[in-house]
């Protein structure tokens, strides 16, 4: 397990890489897990678009950002159902009820197919899940305040901003990206689809 880490998101925040940091298993899994690179293999489909440029209508084939309702379970029970990309899906779903509040540490994560299976202590009773404007779901749980020393460098922040751009975001303008560093390291990126872009 990851030390030193005492940051956590806020409801309906990318959960993605918080498995990373959180997932109670074997070092040698966590690099696995965090080391792959990005596939854009199942990220990216192509198709017939009508686009309109410099006043001109033209048709084209244009990559797009693939994305599938994603079934979550917790313990066999159902949460609810995420849009998302079809890759990383054990850390979306061990991230997602950690970064939600409904568990603290998951032992175990089984995804096939479109159904997410995360084994995990549950540390709040079950709750209705808040379904946003975009079609994201929240338990609605607040977290508490971030109680840190860590300090950033300016230099650092543009250095991490510009690592935020993924060839899925350049390729097709439809994903967005969450990096995660150790200190001045870079250690790994993950996209998903994105509805804001």
């Amino acid at each position: 397990m990851c030390q030193g880490v005492s940051l956590l998101p806020y409801p309906g925040s990318t959960p993605l890489l918080m498995f990373s940091i959180l997932f109670e298993g074997t070092k040698d899994f966590w690099y696995s897990a965090v080391m792959k690179k990005e596939s854009l293999d199942t990220l990216l489909i192509t198709r017939e678009a009508v686009c309109r440029k410099d006043g001109h209508i033209e048709q084209r084939t244009e990559e797009v950002c693939v994305e599938r309702v994603i079934r979550l379970f917790l313990n066999d029970e159902p949460v609810g159902s995420l849009v998302a990309s079809p890759s990383q899906l054990k850390e979306l779903g061990a991230g997602f009820v950690i970064s939600e509040g409904i568990a603290q540490k998951v032992t175990d994560v089984v995804a096939d197919g479109e159904i997410v299976r995360v084994s995990a202590q549950r540390i709040e009773k079950p709750r209705d899940m808040v379904t946003g404007s975009s079609g994201g779901m929240s338990s609605g749980a607040l977290r508490p305040g971030i109680d840190s020393k860590l300090t950033i460098e300016r230099d650092d922040v543009f250095r991490i901003i510009a690592g935020i751009v993924s060839e899925l975001w350049e390729r097709t303008g439809g994903a967005h990206c969450s990096v995660l560093y150790s200190g001045n390291e870079f250690i790994t990126k993950s996209s998903d689809v994105g509805r804001h872009n």
